[in-house]
């Protein structure tokens, strides 16, 4: 391990001794055994991603399995340093269909990654029924996330993480969706806990089948969940915590440096619905 610690330590410019203090206190969103830091540790290694400018974080599972959480930024990085890797481009649906609480989208969009080493590039199509989340609490309200204000972004990013594990053979790596269906299917019914479920998805509209701008389309108002509502589910002391930090961001507008101290401070099965509001907090000040 000590091996390990001085490879990804000197990665970074890190003191090795202090990697693994800042790595519990700045990274890790779950409690964390030496046996599952080097499992994370392998993985940030083994792709050259940097937790600590948000490219990788990771969870640990029920079952103590360790689940490394990749953003999209992560992805680009290990996509655009693969030494085959010679451009992409997206495809979208000239079909348009729209969920309850969310904006229009086209129904699918295709991801063209093209390899130096290959005649024709790896096209992969995700489909917005298939991948489109919708977050509720046990009592149904919705808790908004970016799937339902910025659902043609996620849709693409969906088709861009696909596209590059088939082209390139990445494994071992989920993005945040994943991580969440893999902590649901594995969760007791804690109404403290966020549920997604496939009954929680509301049939879309069909728009015209012309492409549309969004522009055209007229978005419905985001059922948003109130902050008292919410920290109803979180502990009395994280409940204060939060509106304080809030509270701050609101003042000083330092909004990313609120998520990292909330994520350090919580716990795990908080962090989810602490994101949430923190967010709807941070559009409604900057609208």
């Amino acid at each position: 391990m000590d091996k390990l610690m001085q490879s990804v330590a000197s990665k970074f410019n890190v003191d090795p001794d202090k990697l693994k203090e800042t790595l519990i206190n700045s990274v890790f969103k779950t409690p964390m055994t030496d046996e599952q830091l080097v499992t994370f540790l392998v993985i940030c290694d083994q792709y050259n991603l940097n937790p600590f400018t948000k490219e990788i974080h990771c969870f640990t599972d029920k079952k103590s399995n360790v689940i490394p959480v990749v953003g999209v930024d992560g992805w680009s990085r290990i996509v655009n340093e693969h030494p085959k890797y010679d451009g992409l481009e997206f495809r979208f649906s000239d079909n348009w269909v729209q969920y309850d609480n969310a904006k229009a989208c086209p129904d699918y969009v295709d991801c063209l990654i093209y390899r130096s080493d290959r005649s024709r590039p790896i096209v992969i199509r995700e489909y917005l029924d298939e991948v489109y989340n919708e977050t509720r609490y046990p009592d149904g309200n919705l808790m908004v996330s970016s799937w339902q204000t910025h659902t043609k972004r996620r849709l693409r990013h969906k088709a861009f993480v696909q596209g590059a594990r088939i082209a390139f053979g990445f494994s071992g790596i989920y993005d945040e969706d994943e991580k969440d269906q893999i902590l649901i299917s594995q969760q007791s019914q804690d109404v403290s806990q966020p549920c997604v479920s496939e009954s929680s998805k509301a049939t879309p509209k069909l728009e015209n089948k012309e492409a549309k701008s969004s522009r055209d389309v007229v978005e419905k108002p985001l059922n948003v969940v109130e902050l008292d509502e919410s920290l109803a589910r979180i502990s009395d002391a994280s409940s204060l915590l939060i509106k304080n930090v809030i509270s701050r961001a609101e003042s000083s507008q330092k909004w990313d440096e609120a998520e990292t101290y909330l994520q350090t401070k919580l716990e795990p099965n908080e962090i989810n619905s602490a994101m949430e509001m923190l967010e709807d907090a941070k559009r409604r000040a900057i609208h």
